[in-house]
């Protein structure tokens, strides 16, 4: 990921016609490209922000105007508002056989990542919990504060997350609900046919792996790519978030 680029509170990336929609790609006084040049760089595009925390992508799998509707959709989340229509994030988990090792990655960016979620009281309101997030790489750190009801789902409170700086992150840490688990894990992130995956390798307080894709309906055969082995889809399964990993009455 380019060092530059953690200036940015979210990068959304309209895909080129190029790819996917090729019949629809057409040249004119500004857009010089052919089809093959204009994919080489989006692709080339879409890696320069490859790892930012949140990339969002908006494929040609539907007509124009539902593409425009998930750009909508992403700003709606950003900005925590209501969505023009549901964009779930769908989990996987990966089986035991899984050897990262032995696996040709494509181009890929890898973090290591710890939670802390902290008592309800810290936010204000009483059905709402707080959580802390370091993003690591290398000697580069960056951090995250977030708000949200407690639920099976991640997403009603993640979307009201906001970058903060490492002496605000410090104070917070002395807020920290003790009676919950810090939950660690590494994040491994990469395209596939225009879609950001993310393989994560949970450490504590359970070790297991999960891969996360935002999509609707898509078959896993077509989503991700056959060097990830799967078990099961886990999507609506509350053990297998970091919330549900940071329950005190979660056997671990």
């Amino acid at each position: 990921m380019l060092p530059e680029s953690s200036r940015y509170d979210a990068v959304i990336h309209m895909v080129s016609a190029a790819i996917g929609a090729e019949k629809y790609y057409e040249t004119n006084e500004v857009r010089k490209e052919s089809v093959e040049e204009a994919a080489e760089l989006d692709r080339k595009c879409a890696a320069a922000y490859l790892g930012h925390p949140r990339h969002f992508f908006a494929d040609n799998t539907t007509s124009f105007k539902p593409k425009l509707g998930k750009v909508l959709n992403y700003v709606l989340e950003l900005m925590d508002l209501p969505l023009v229509q549901e964009a779930r994030e769908r989990r996987f988990l990966v089986s035991d056989s899984f050897h990262e090792d032995t696996v040709e990655w494509p181009q890929n960016e890898e973090f290591a990542v710890e939670m802390h979620f902290l008592s309800q009281a810290t936010s204000g309101q009483k059905e709402e919990l707080g959580r802390l997030t370091s993003r690591t790489q290398g000697k580069s750190a960056t951090y995250f504060c977030s708000f949200g009801r407690e639920d099976a789902s991640e997403r009603s409170w993640l979307v009201r997350e906001r970058s903060i700086p490492v002496e605000e992150y410090m104070a917070m840490k002395t807020m920290v609900d003790s009676a919950r688990n810090v939950v660690k894990k590494k994040t491994r992130t990469f395209l596939y046919h225009s879609r950001m995956i993310s393989v994560n390798r949970y450490l504590t307080p359970r070790k297991f792996v999960i891969v996360e894709v935002k999509d609707d309906s898509t078959a896993v055969s077509d989503l991700l790519p056959s060097f990830l082995p799967i078990d099961k889809e886990v999507s609506d399964e509350a053990q297998y978030t970091s919330l549900g990993l940071s329950s005190a009455s979660f056997d671990a």
